[in-house]
């Protein structure tokens, strides 16, 4: 996507990050977030809100005051899904443990890849195991009814723009995924135009299950 943006907009500042991990302390942040089996689930939804309060703090925010479009991995949405449902916490009340920072800066536009949970776990491509992987199926099929009811909450709460991609069985490969995402944001270009022009200063988000 980053490079479409860019070879469809030359000249265009462009910021890639993501969350969590876009920042040095966040890559702490991330291997604890991963790898820590001890810590509760109310203790996740902290550590990523701290993560994300400094990704937006040292990489998104000064992006946006330079006119860059900021496209960013993840987002607080898939904190709302693997803690809120996955783990039984509650969407809505992650959300609102989150509202304080992403209200400051909600994304314009979320692309949402809407594949099986299933086809989502086949695609991580790792070549070590975290302790989310270890979760059950039960676990994944939490993760996945989520996503639709998380996606759709987010963007009636920040009237943020929503491309979603559909892909249940997997069927596409990532030259049709990139060229369907593509596809679905031309009806969003003078988003970006504007952004880039600096009449709007927000963000891009790319989610889905895995």
């Amino acid at each position: 996507l980053a490079a479409r943006i860019r070879r469809e907009m030359p000249g265009t500042k462009l910021t890639v990050t993501r969350e969590p991990g876009g920042t040095e302390e966040g890559q702490k942040i991330r291997r604890r977030l991963l790898n820590d089996k001890t810590l509760t689930t109310e203790a996740e939804v902290g550590l990523f809100i701290e993560d994300r309060v400094l990704n937006q703090e040292q990489v998104v925010v000064p992006a946006l005051r330079e006119g860059s479009i900021v496209v960013q991995n993840r987002s607080f949405i898939s904190n709302m899904v693997y803690q809120g449902e996955g783990k039984g916490l509650g969407i809505e009340r992650v959300l609102e443990a989150n509202f304080p920072v992403i209200s400051r800066v909600p994304p314009d536009l979320i692309v949402f890849l809407n594949v099986g949970w299933k086809v989502g776990k086949s695609r991580f491509g790792k070549t070590e195991i975290d302790k989310f992987d270890q979760e059950t199926a039960n676990f994944w099929q939490k993760v996945e009814a989520g996503y639709l009811q998380s996606i759709q909450m987010v963007s009636e709460v920040f009237a943020t723009r929503l491309l979603t991609i559909e892909d249940k069985e997997g069927e596409l490969d990532i030259r049709d995924t990139h060229r369907k995402v593509w596809i679905g944001l031309e009806p969003h270009l003078d988003l970006l135009w504007r952004i880039r022009e600096g009449l709007i200063t927000h963000s891009l988000t790319p989610e889905g299950v895995g």
